[in-house]
């Protein structure tokens, strides 16, 4: 397995992954997309847990990737929502809550 917080110069929160945009009509096969982008950068665990958020206090370093990473994964989501849909996101505090509330929404 590649290393979850190794990120490539291109690898910028600027980035968008899927082109087709988040709306309210197309979760499913957004959501898909968004996926296989996402294991195509070795960054779906953030999403789905399998990353999980590091303790800051026992490893205060490893955290500070893990968030930077976390941030970038984020960004990456909320470069490819609607913006109607993006403001009821951005105080999510994690990847994986921002996926998780896209998923209860829709």
């Amino acid at each position: 397995m590649a290393n979850p917080f190794f990120l490539v110069p291109a690898d910028q929160p600027s980035l968008v992954l899927v082109t087709q945009q988040l709306t309210e009509e197309n979760y499913h096969s957004w959501s898909r997309a968004m996926k296989k982008a996402l294991n195509a950068k070795c960054k779906l665990g953030f999403v789905t847990g399998i990353v999980p958020r590091l303790d800051p206090v026992l490893d205060p370093e490893q955290f500070e990737t893990w968030q930077c990473v976390n941030d970038v994964v984020s960004t990456w989501i909320l470069n490819s929502v609607s913006k109607e849909i993006a403001t009821s996101l951005v105080y999510a505090d994690s990847a994986e809550e921002l996926w998780n509330d896209l998923k209860e929404i829709f």
